[in-house]
C-alpha cells in the first residue's frame, strides 16, 4: 500500500471514528465550567530536611495569564472571561523532604478572579506521594462568589526535594509547584 494510501485510510478511519463518539450519548451531564493552569510558589521555615519537624508553610499560587510560566483559564459562559486567578495559604505542621504536605478535610479555599471575582469552596485534600512528585488533590463544593453549587477539583503536583538539599541545614526552603483548576457544575 502506497502512503497515500494510508494517508487516506487513516483520514476516513479517524473520520468515521469522530463520527461515531459525537452520535454516542453523553456519559455525564456534567458541564465543564472553567479551567485555570498555573504555578503555586510554596516556602518552608524551617526548611525541609529528611527529619520531620514543625514547618511553616506559605503560598502563593497565580492561575491563567498572571502565572509564571504562563498558564492558561479556559471557561464556558463566563462574561467577562476569566483569564486569570490567585490565592494564598499558609499552613504549620510536621512535614520533612519525606512528606511535604499531609491530608486533611474542610478546608475552606478563596480563588480571586479578575474582574473583582471570587470563588470560595470546602475542599477534602487527599496526597499521593510519588517517586519524582506528590499530588495534593482538592474536592470540594463551591460556597461562594461565582460558580455557586458548583464541583472544583484542584490538582497541585510538587516535585519530590532533591534529596542531596534534605541531608543538612537550611534543607530545602522553596518549591515551585504545577497547580490545576477545574470547577463543574
Amino acid at each position: 500500500m502506497k502512503t497515500s494510501q494510508i494517508i487516506k485510510a487513516l483520514f476516513a478511519t479517524t473520520l468515521i471514528l469522530g463520527a461515531v463518539i459525537l452520535s454516542a450519548p453523553a456519559a455525564s451531564a456534567t458541564t465543564q465550567l472553567l479551567t485555570c493552569t498555573g504555578w503555586d510558589d510554596n516556602t518552608y521555615s524551617p526548611g525541609l530536611i529528611n527529619t520531620p519537624r514543625t514547618t511553616n508553610i506559605a503560598g502563593s499560587a497565580q492561575l491563567g495569564n498572571t502565572a509564571s510560566p504562563l498558564g492558561l483559564c479556559t471557561g464556558v459562559n463566563v462574561v467577562p472571561p476569566i483569564v486569570s486567578g490567585n490565592y494564598q495559604f499558609g499552613a504549620t505542621g510536621v512535614s520533612s523532604c519525606n512528606a511535604i504536605a499531609t491530608a486533611a478535610s474542610s478546608l475552606t479555599v478563596t480563588i480571586n478572579w479578575n474582574g473583582s471575582r471570587f470563588t470560595t469552596y470546602v475542599a477534602d485534600r487527599t496526597v499521593q506521594r510519588f517517586l519524582s512528585t506528590t499530588v495534593v488533590t482538592l474536592s470540594g463544593v463551591v460556597t461562594a462568589g461565582v460558580f455557586l453549587g458548583g464541583t472544583v477539583e484542584q490538582v497541585v503536583i510538587i516535585p519530590n526535594p532533591n534529596p542531596l538539599a534534605c541531608l543538612s541545614e537550611p534543607g530545602v526552603t522553596s518549591l515551585k509547584a504545577s497547580d490545576t483548576v477545574t470547577i463543574t457544575d
